[in-house]
């Protein structure tokens, strides 16, 4: 996911510039507040869609099946455009959430604070392999060259492993570092 997202979405990477979250945020964000107007909105517009939906007569050919041109099959396509734009936002954010909280593990390791998004691409680029038993899945990613590098990558993959992810079936994450398939 964050390979396909990195290509269509720079994420406003400025590199050489080091930022520092203040601990007195007096002033909230406005952003924040933006997007949830917003989000207020598209609710609303897609809460009377619905409504305007439930009410629009359907429109039947002679066989009995929808007109494609009907007024039920235009909001129809309104809903569908309005809530996939609603999943793409939210995907969106969560991937650049995600980005954030790993950069975030991965500062202790790596004495470069200028490199750690580079590094953190570079880690999300490795080849991988996977491997599943009835208990657990082992996902084993190649090292990385530089021995820097690969040190802060194998205590990423040690704190992955030990949040004690497990799958929708009940099997256990387990990240490795390594130059073979399992």
């Amino acid at each position: 996911m964050f390979k396909h997202i990195q290509t269509r979405h720079p994420y406003n990477y400025q590199p050489g510039y080091l930022f520092h979250e203040s601990d007195n945020q007096s002033i909230a964000n406005p952003l924040l507040k933006e997007k949830q107007k917003l989000i207020k909105r598209l609710k609303t517009e897609t809460n009377k869609l619905y409504k305007k939906m439930a009410t629009a007569n359907e429109g039947l050919t002679k066989e009995g099946t929808p007109r494609q041109n009907s007024m039920k099959e235009k909001f129809k396509i309104q809903i569908g455009e309005n809530e996939g734009k609603n999943l793409f936002d939210f995907v969106t954010s969560a991937a650049w959430n995600s980005r954030k909280q790993v950069i975030e593990w991965l500062q202790p390791y790596y004495p470069n604070k200028n490199e750690i998004v580079d590094l953190f691409y570079a880690i999300t680029q490795c080849q991988g392999w996977v491997k599943t038993t009835h208990t657990n899945v082992t996902v084993r990613i190649e090292p990385l060259q530089q021995a820097s590098r690969r040190a802060a990558q194998e205590q990423l993959c040690r704190k992955l492993t030990s949040l004690g992810v497990q799958t929708p079936t009940g099997k256990f994450m387990i990240m490795e570092v390594g130059d073979s398939p399992i």
